[in-house]
């Protein structure tokens, strides 16, 4: 075989082997553009069909707010902040604990020591979750000797009154409460605050204020409707029993405590255990141990302090509470026979109605505690340990 014969063989398998080759990329580029139409055509069937399930009429916040209250106050409340940014955002809001509160006619939120052993893994527990970062020694030898205490609430639904445990504890004392909220002891740090909402498990560290003893300070939690935020105040007696007050409004930038004028000198002698009362706009303390005259009350709006005097002479087991979201008077009279319970519907007037007379056996050992909202029952605590403490009474108009 020459070299013109040879040459030209391999030229023509050259040639074949490139025609394969445009051949085999042709029928790639085919498949592929063939497989893409496919590919977008279950795309578009499939988006289509994504679309024709989630598309919904636009709900209103009422609607959303009315959807969520019918959520259990569990871990299906919580996830459900994952569902979009609205539903995040409302869920953490305090408006809807003060919904939760409206509609479960919560009465009151008290602690319980809790049981060695018997603590849920599921509760959360406000101490270990503000100092996770905190040494795991260091905190625990700070609570090594403090009881660990779970809150409970009361509530009335179907007319029926119930105690229940919800599901977060924490190592201090219950300060104050308002709307759902509950204002509690910073075991951590001497003289700190964490404001917790019980529903969505938030947490707020207040800033530290003036330091006093327990005995010779009072904290109030109120709502300011004129700012719309919630408010702290800080009562504390010096030796010369001087008081000074302090205000923070949560909130606000920056968070910080705002001294105001306190009360006048000799207007308040001591601090009860439970805190103030609000109502119709204002904190209301009762001045003295005995023989109080009259209720020391600071408005809300505009940190003012002034005295409303009371219908008659309080005793050491007569008390405040909130009635409907007015100021309720509960006076025992001198005998020990009944009590007289009282309203104050306006912080700048004098009129307090006599709305019910309670005749009892031995009702000095009741002191009142709360009201149901629409003051058809009240409760008072008695000399009794734990729940068989709280008595409930339905009162007759």
């Amino acid at each position: 075989m020459d070299k013109g014969s040879a040459s030209q063989k391999k030229s023509i398998k050259v040639s074949n082997l490139l025609k394969l080759v445009q051949e085999r990329e042709m029928s790639r580029k085919n498949y592929v553009k063939q497989h893409d139409l496919h590919l977008n055509k279950d795309h578009e069937n499939n988006k289509q069909q994504i679309t024709e399930l989630v598309v919904v009429p636009n709900l209103t916040k009422d609607c959303i707010i009315e959807i969520l209250l019918r959520l259990p106050l569990d871990q299906s409340l919580w996830d459900s902040r994952l569902v979009c940014k609205l539903w995040f955002k409302m869920i953490n809001s305090s408006y809807l604990a003060y919904a939760f509160l409206q509609k479960s006619q919560l009465v009151f939120i008290f602690q319980m020591p809790v049981q060695e052993g018997k603590e849920s893994d599921a509760v959360f527990c406000v101490d270990e979750r503000l100092h996770e970062s905190k040494s795991i020694s260091i905190f625990c030898s700070m609570v090594k000797k403090q009881k660990k205490l779970q809150m409970h609430c009361m509530e009335i639904k179907d007319g029926e009154c119930h105690v229940k445990e919800l599901d977060i504890s924490c190592f201090g004392r219950i300060i104050a409460t308002c709307d759902g909220l509950v204002l509690v002891e910073n075991t951590m740090k001497r003289g700190g605050l964490v404001v917790v909402n019980p529903l969505t498990k938030q947490l707020m560290g207040l800033p530290l204020g003036t330091l006093f003893s327990a005995e010779n300070e009072s904290y109030g939690f109120a709502y300011d409707p004129s700012i719309d935020e919630y408010k702290v105040v800080h009562l504390f007696m010096d030796e010369m029993r001087y008081i000074g007050c302090e205000v923070m409004a949560l909130g606000a930038a920056p968070e910080s405590w705002k001294p105001v004028d306190g009360p006048s000198y000799g207007l308040l002698s001591w601090f009860q255990q439970a805190a103030p009362v609000s109502a119709i706009g204002a904190l209301h303390w009762m001045p003295h141990k005995v023989r109080s005259e009259y209720v020391v009350s600071m408005s809300t709006n505009d940190d003012k302090f002034r005295i409303t005097q009371l219908p008659t002479m309080a005793s050491v087991y007569d008390g405040l509470v909130n009635m409907g979201g007015f100021l309720c008077f509960v006076n025992h009279d001198d005998q020990g026979t009944y009590m007289d319970v009282w309203i104050l519907k306006d912080l700048h007037g004098n009129n307090w109605v006599k709305q019910h007379k309670l005749t009892l056996t031995n009702p000095k050992a009741m002191v009142p505690i709360a009201s149901s909202r629409n003051g058809n029952e009240m409760y008072f605590r008695t000399p009794f340990i734990g729940t068989r403490g709280l008595r409930r009474l339905r009162l007759r108009h």
